[in-house]
């Protein structure tokens, strides 16, 4: 199996395996006795600056990774490898969804997509969206909080249930972390 995991790197030689600056994926397909860096997910001659990231597997095996845009165009950038995180293409923003500059979570559960982000130019209004289609259309899954909030990260339980953790509060987004059951059943 594939062991995957990705990261931001701000410049070179600043963490581990990290002889670029950009967004990258740290893979092992030895069960993690042995890992390798990809290449860096391309922006270049785009107005965009991909930083905080998470990857997926889809079905067929491909590896989707959602990005945070550093140049605040208030939607999450994708890009697609086909190679298990060795490269990258099709770097793009997804229009269809806006997002405040700040750190989303993207998470498969069979044939659905599910995306927690911020809902709003700022740090506010943290929303669940889902999609049926791999990411072409989205609606509302779950409004958890109008209030500040910020980075998030789903989990699936296994159970017909997603899990969200993510930060809130009433002043500003950093008061508490809260943790969200979200039953998937019927949706």
């Amino acid at each position: 199996p594939l062991l995957l995991f990705a990261q931001w790197t701000p410049q070179k030689n600043m963490f581990p395996l990290s002889t670029t600056y950009g967004t990258i994926c740290i893979f092992s397909d030895d069960e993690g006795k042995t890992w390798q860096s990809g290449e860096p997910v391309p922006f270049e001659g785009l107005n965009i600056y991909p930083n905080e990231c998470q990857p997926i597997e889809l079905s067929n095996g491909s590896i989707l990774m959602t990005m945070r845009d550093e140049k605040g165009s208030h939607h999450p950038l994708w890009a697609l490898s086909n190679d298990g995180g060795k490269t990258w293409q099709g770097t793009h923003e997804v229009t269809t969804l806006l997002t405040a500059t700040c750190d989303q979570s993207l998470l498969r559960v069979e044939d659905s997509f599910y995306f927690s982000h911020p809902n709003a130019l700022s740090r506010t209004n943290m929303t669940v969206h889902v999609s049926k289609d791999h990411g072409s259309t989205w609606s509302v899954f779950a409004h958890l909080w109008d209030g500040p909030s910020a980075y998030s990260c789903l989990a699936s339980r296994g159970d017909d249930t997603v899990a969200l953790l993510y930060e809130r509060g009433k002043q500003n987004s950093y008061e508490s972390i809260t943790l969200a059951l979200l039953p998937t059943k019927g949706t």
